[in-house]
């Protein structure tokens, strides 16, 4: 009734999240999206953000034994949140890195618990959907921090580092993107606009053959 719902408030009716995401949260119930938030308020209470490349994470024990990693790319980190959302209920992936995007630029069920978990744990083979083969380069693998053909997050991630480096530099000409030696090298230009941004990137994808 009163003022705006704080973080640490449970939500109506979301998700169960596991003991060990509970203990690293603070809440017992969570969405993927405000649980994504919960885990950035985490993460930057306990400054494991690594202070030479903002992108990635450095996990503290608790997210190790929560993630299995001993650093994640903020990008990359939704994927390991499945096995802690004890609920069938599912969100679109681009609604998933839409959600870390936000964060990272500052903007504000009907199976039992355990057989969903096991369901959705790595590795599990419990009918999941195999992901896509990677196809695209080493080079831009590297540059986002996973291997992913989401197009959606490559490019999110594109933005970020623009927008972190400063490289809209030109006054009044926000389309203009001057490439740093991180771009040049990824790219191979000095300059490109805010427009010709996916065609650079679908050159670290080979072309798709066309069947007889």
């Amino acid at each position: 009734a009163g003022g705006p719902e704080s973080d640490c408030e449970e939500a109506p009716r979301p998700p169960p999240l596991s003991d060990q995401m509970a203990a690293i949260v603070g809440v017992q119930r969570a969405t993927r999206f405000r649980l994504v938030k919960l885990l950035w308020r985490y993460i930057k209470q306990h400054e494991l953000q690594d202070p030479s490349d903002k992108r990635f994470i450095n996990c503290d024990v608790k997210l190790q034994k929560a993630f299995g990693q001993e650093r994640v790319s903020a990008f990359s980190m939704s994927k390991f949140l499945g096995p802690h959302l004890l609920s069938a209920e599912d969100e679109d992936d681009e609604e998933e890195e839409e959600a870390t995007t936000a964060v990272v630029k500052g903007k504000s069920g009907s199976k039992p618990a355990a057989k969903l978990a096991a369901k959705r744990a790595p590795g599990s083979g419990g009918g999941a959907k195999a992901p896509k083969a990677y196809t695209g380069s080493a080079e831009l693998a590297k540059f986002v921090g996973e291997e992913t053909n989401n197009r959606f997050a490559i490019t999110k991630a594109m933005w970020a580092y623009i927008k972190e480096h400063s490289l809209q530099s030109i006054p009044g000409d926000k389309r203009r993107i001057v490439c740093d030696a991180t771009f040049k090298k990824l790219f191979k230009v000095d300059e490109m606009t805010a427009f010709s941004l996916a065609k650079h990137i679908a050159t670290h994808f080979p072309a798709k053959v066309e069947k007889a």
